[in-house]
């Protein structure tokens, strides 16, 4: 038999593309690792928050991997930690930021947020500076658990804690500043409970219980308070009540018997100032009142309560007053044309802080109190705090807040029509003014977008102003307003933008801005007086003749209502018994309306526009109240709709009118708002933070009380 040789070249050949084999698979087998590396480091990040463990991990990446953009997001990674940390580790985020400048140059997305980064710590170090009084400022840090920050006062009377409610696990979390360490305070009082979530809370005057609302499926009010001690003893229901929709912890008392408590909505006319004992639950009710209020507490010696308030006959400033703890005598405070708001009580309650916009810019002021009444002028504190949240005034006379430097804008995808795809990421629209642009919405013609703005002081202050914007020439039009508005829809022949707009406290009109005279007017309700808390404007027949809004005929229950202009008569088209508005858009064509609830579960439902029972076309769980949005494709055959992404970030997807699986559309952001399609199906836009947006940030001011108010101790 003959043999057959293999030539000496062709063996040295195969050798070689065996090795080339082997490596290619070791790289791959190496970029695989790296990538599950960084995915679990990520986790440790944000799920469990095991920021020390994280930065370890994203170490080991960096060790080990070869892809060098995937190092770049390591190093990154290590550096925001350090930054969560708190002001101990600044100087190693600084070093780790750095180290993305200096090792990979060439990654530019990483080089980019490392220099932000890197230039935020640069500009909190220059702010920590002394001035009149010993005055200082100081950044504690970005992100979580600032980031999950409610209403309320979220910082322990003594400083060492900081409670929010963390979405991850849906409870409270209580933060320790000196070791980085978090615990969850069991929330619910069963087992069995559904999810539930709260965005009010507020310390025990020893700093050892917090008192929470806690709004639960499947009515979603928040007429229930808990108490939860922070070392996990107890867990116990305070308050319980289907006469109010919602309930609202403000302060507790320094003998810690009395919750102070704002009641809202329900059965009970107007709004209520009240006090819950803590022994066993019974309420007072101190004042009933017809307007809106952001924050109230007691004083230190718990003989009075402090609190702003819209005043009765506008909507655009706020005012303070000071009201004895037996509701009995109430004085004026603050009364100014400018937009004043409660921040707290010294220590010793010889102050009372406050921010306000009086001379253009958000500054803190204090003014000196003895019992009911101002016993000198406001002082300026400082100047240039910007739009703040406080977070507490602790025992020590110190002033902690959130600052929040989120930026929306408008955001605008190129889309392949016929499949949907995005052709690119999304880019941002470059308006005259940044930072405060939401609700966009492209004109009939397609030459023109409008869309909301107002931000910083003004959104404080509840005016905005519509902006349209021209397509083809960049040119702007300004359409300033006294009230808030939102929802921007345009009529079919372009000459009217109507808007729904909160033009009063806790009541919502719809309103109209003529194009050409620039008059703006109220399109409904017709009665000035009409009770209702919302008429929310969806849309216009393409034939002008038949208008659609969404109604509540009562708190928890919601209705789409069609209107004939000609002849004045209303039909109702749907409705459902929910606490949230649900959203509604009307295709182009004016057949069908989309509709979809905000509970945890809901489904995107199609209906004839002339009525009829609705037909669902997909269902999906989400977390949290945030609204769907819908927009139809030119054509009327999908409708497009935000939702949430298991990574807590927001995508976009479409789903036919005749049903089916939706399709994702490939983007993915930190927020998204109010969707609209461009007429010729190649483009869509929407408002948002960005990609990744911006967590706020927490800030505290010391040393800004005269020396004789410190040192007394106390609730606040």
């Amino acid at each position: 038999m003959k043999k057959y040789s293999i030539p000496k070249k062709s063996l040295i050949l195969i050798a070689v593309l065996i090795s080339l084999l082997i490596t290619l698979s070791l790289v791959s087998n190496a970029l695989q690792n790296g990538y599950d590396l960084f995915q679990k480091a990520l986790a440790k990040e944000r799920a469990e928050g095991n920021l020390e463990e994280a930065i370890s991990l994203y170490q080991k990446v960096i060790d080990e991997t070869k892809d060098e953009s995937l190092a770049a997001k390591a190093q990154l990674r290590i550096g925001i930690c350090y930054e969560k940390l708190g002001k101990e580790k600044a100087k190693l985020a600084q070093e780790a930021f750095q180290k993305v400048l200096d090792n990979y140059p060439k990654q530019v997305e990483a080089v980019k947020v490392a220099r932000e980064k890197l230039s935020g710590l640069l500009r909190a170090q220059s702010l920590i500076k002394k001035e009149s009084r010993g005055l200082s400022i100081r950044h504690l840090f970005t992100g979580r658990p600032a980031e999950e920050f409610g209403f309320g006062k979220v910082v322990s009377p003594d400083g060492r804690y900081l409670a929010y409610f963390d979405y991850n696990v849906g409870s409270i979390a209580v933060y320790e500043f000196a070791t980085g360490k978090k615990r969850i305070l069991k929330s619910k009082i069963k087992e069995d409970e559904p999810e539930g979530e709260s965005w009010s809370f507020i310390w025990s005057p020893d700093g050892k219980a917090i008192i929470c609302n806690w709004w639960q499926a499947p009515n979603w009010n928040w007429a229930d308070l808990r108490i939860l001690r922070i070392d996990g003893t107890e867990q116990r229901r305070l308050f319980h009540s289907e006469e109010y929709d919602d309930v609202y912890p403000m302060d507790w008392s320094s003998d810690g018997t009395l919750i102070l408590t704002a009641f809202y909505g329900g059965h009970s006319e107007g709004k209520k100032i009240g006090l819950i004992f803590v022994e066993d639950g019974s309420v007072r009710i101190l004042k009933t009142i017809d307007r809106s209020w952001g924050n109230m507490e007691f004083s230190p010696d718990d003989r009075y309560i402090v609190y702003d308030f819209l005043p009765e006959e506008e909507y655009s400033r706020c005012d303070i007053s000071i009201l004895s703890v037996d509701g009995k005598v109430e004085t004026p405070l603050v009364i100014h044309p400018a937009h004043d708001s409660l921040l707290g009580w010294s220590p010793d309650g010889k102050y009372i802080l406050f921010a306000s916009d009086r001379t253009g810019t958000n500054d803190l002021w204090i003014i000196p109190v003895k019992d009911v009444k101002p016993v000198g002028k406001p002082e300026l504190i400082k100047k240039g705090l910007g739009k703040i949240d406080v977070a507490g005034i602790t025992q020590d006379g110190s002033l902690y807040y959130t600052f929040q430097r989120q930026m929306e804008d408008i955001y605008i995808v190129e889309m392949e029509q016929s499949t949907g795809k995005i052709k690119k990421a999304p880019e941002k629209m470059i308006l005259s003014q940044e930072g405060s642009n939401s609700w966009p919405q492209y004109s009939p013609d397609g030459k023109s977008i409008v869309c909301v703005q107002g931000g910083g002081i003004m959104a404080e202050r509840g005016e905005t102003s519509l902006c349209v914007r021209s397509l083809d020439t960049g040119v702007e039009r300004q359409f300033p307003l006294k009230i808030k508005a939102r929802k921007p829809r345009w009529s079919p022949d372009g000459r009217f933008i109507y808007f729904t707009a909160i033009d009063r406290p806790s009541h919502w009109g719809i309103y109209r801005v003529e194009l050409k005279t620039e008059q703006i007017s109220c399109a409904w309700p017709e009665d000035p007086e009409d009770k209702h808390f919302g008429n929310i404007f969806v849309g216009i027949s393409p034939d002008g003749k038949y208008y659609y809004y969404v109604n509540n005929e009562a708190e928890d229950r919601w209705k789409l209502i069609v209107r004939d202009l000609e002849i004045g008569i209303e039909k109702e088209l749907f409705r459902i018994a929910v606490r949230l508005p649900f959203v509604a858009s009307l295709s182009p064509d004016g057949k069908w309306l989309a509709v979809v609830s905000r509970e945890e579960q809901r489904a995107i439902q199609v209906l004839s526009a002339k009525g009829g029972e609705p037909r669902e076309l997909y269902r999906f769980e989400h977390s949290g109240g945030h609204p769907t949005w819908l927009a139809w494709t030119p054509d009327s055959k999908f409708i497009i709709f935000s939702k949430r992404n298991e990574d807590l970030g927001w995508g976009l997807y479409r789903v036919s009118i005749d049903g089916g699986d939706p399709q994702n559309l490939g983007i993915s952001t930190s927020f998204i708002s109010d969707v609209t399609v461009h007429p010729s199906g190649k483009h869509l836009a929407f408002s948002s933070f960005g990609p990744e947006g911006k967590a706020p940030e927490l800030w505290v001011i010391e040393n800004f009380l005269p020396k004789e108010t410190k040192g007394k101790g106390g609730q606040k």
